[in-house]
This record gives structure tokens, C-alpha cells and sequence, in this order.
């Protein structure tokens, strides 16, 4: 029982450097042959988890081989560009100035009715209004407006809005965040005498934040 679960957490630790190395997209961002790697390395895992007859090293050399082919064949895709469209593929346009282009939509065995549903869920009601319809390389549907169906912008309306950009979380439960004090350029004394101003201590802070125009919030734990 203990050399399994030391299997298991040896497997689970050298997944989980693969899928660091591959990068942080999602399924449905992933390209076809990032697809292909994520399934044969869970594939790769499994066996020597299930199976204790089966030796690690089985599933460490094809894993560490096929982690090294998504180093090793992205650089070549990147200087080579028949490698990339062979590995990738290209971009199939859907809808061109309104217009379906019926053809490519039968090569990407995909219906009507799917791309009407992908056009609604960006918020698109009539295909008249869009310029471009995209299936990107990924798989994911990319959507470009005409210009007449374009919401106006504060730019076109001639207002300046007020900066905020993001609120970067100080303090979160209690637990002080380093990354996003040295992404503001602060310290902990610094946070601490926020805090002091605001009467309350580490230990009493849900959430603590201070956005990109200097506007501060704080929530305080309630006592429950």
C-alpha cells in the first residue's frame, strides 16, 4: 500500500510539471497537438497507478520523450512554417461580410444551426452585422463586427473615463500577498500602516485591496 501511493505521488508530481511546461491554456484553447499530448501523458500516468507490476521508469521515459516532442516541435513549427500548419492547422473563415461561406463551413463539419448558436452566444443576433466569423486554430470562434454594428466606445463619444485598472488583492484571509505588493512597487511596513490607519491587524482582513488609481478597499472578517 505505501509503494503505491508513493507511485502515485511520484506520477501525480511529474504530471504536474508537464502540464506547468505545456503552459496554462485551457481545453478549449489548446491546440491539436497540445490536445494529443495532455491525453497520451494522462494515458502514460495511469497504467503504472493502477497497475504496481508495471515499473515507473515505463512511464517516465515516453512521458519525459513526449514532453520533450512540445519543446522540440513548437521551435520547429516557429521557423518552419509548413511544419506549423501541419501541426496546427490554419484559421477557416466562416463568414465573410455577412456572408456564409458554405463550402468551408461543410469542411469544418459544422451546421448552420451550430454557427448561428456560436454567434448568439457572443452576444451577435443577425449574421448581416458581422464582418468576419473565424474557427481559430484552437477551435475557438472568433467574431469581428462591421463597423456600423460596432457598440460606441467612450473614444467615439469623446468622454475620458476614470482609471481604475485592476484591484490587486493585498491581503486575502489573513495571508499577505508578496507578488502583488512587489507588482505595486510596496513592502509589508508599508501594508502594516494601511492597516494601522484602518484599525485592524493582519488576522482581521477577508480581503484588503488597492486598485491602479489608489482607491482602497477592506473588508473585515465577520465573527461567525
Amino acid at each position: 500500500m505505501f509503494v503505491s501511493a508513493m507511485r502515485t505521488v511520484i506520477l501525480y508530481i511529474l504530471l504536474i510539471a508537464g502540464m506547468r511546461l505545456m503552459g496554462k491554456r485551457q481545453i478549449g484553447q489548446m491546440q491539436p497537438s497540445e490536445l494529443v499530448t495532455t491525453i497520451l501523458l494522462s494515458e502514460l500516468i495511469t497504467a503504472p497507478i493502477i497497475d504496481s507490476d508495471i515499473p515507473l521508469l515505463a512511464a517516465v521515459i515516453p512521458f519525459s520523450l513526449i514532453l520533450s516532442f512540445e519543446v522540440i516541435v513548437p521551435w520547429f513549427a516557429s521557423h518552419f512554417p509548413p511544419v506549423k500548419r501541419l501541426v496546427d492547422g490554419r484559421p477557416s473563415l466562416l463568414i465573410n461580410n455577412g456572408a456564409i461561406d458554405q463550402k468551408e463551413l461543410f469542411a469544418m463539419r459544422m451546421s448552420v444551426d451550430e454557427l448561428m448558436g456560436q454567434l448568439r452566444l457572443r452576444g451577435v443576433g443577425d449574421i448581416k452585422d458581422v464582418q468576419y466569423g473565424m474557427l481559430e486554430q484552437n477551435g475557438q470562434f472568433s467574431v469581428i463586427l462591421r463597423a456600423g454594428a460596432t457598440p460606441a466606445t467612450v473614444d467615439d463619444m469623446g468622454v475620458s473615463p476614470a482609471r481604475k485598472g485592476i484591484a490587486h488583492p493585498l491581503v486575502v484571509q489573513g495571508q499577505i500577498s508578496d507578488f502583488h505588493l512587489k507588482l505595486l512597487g510596496r513592502n509589508r511596513r508599508w501594508l502594516m500602516q494601511k492597516l494601522s490607519e484602518r484599525g485592524c491587524g493582519i488576522s482581521d482582513v477577508l480581503l484588503f485591496s488597492l486598485d491602479d488609481d489608489g482607491n482602497f478597499n477592506l473588508v473585515k472578517k465577520e465573527k461567525l
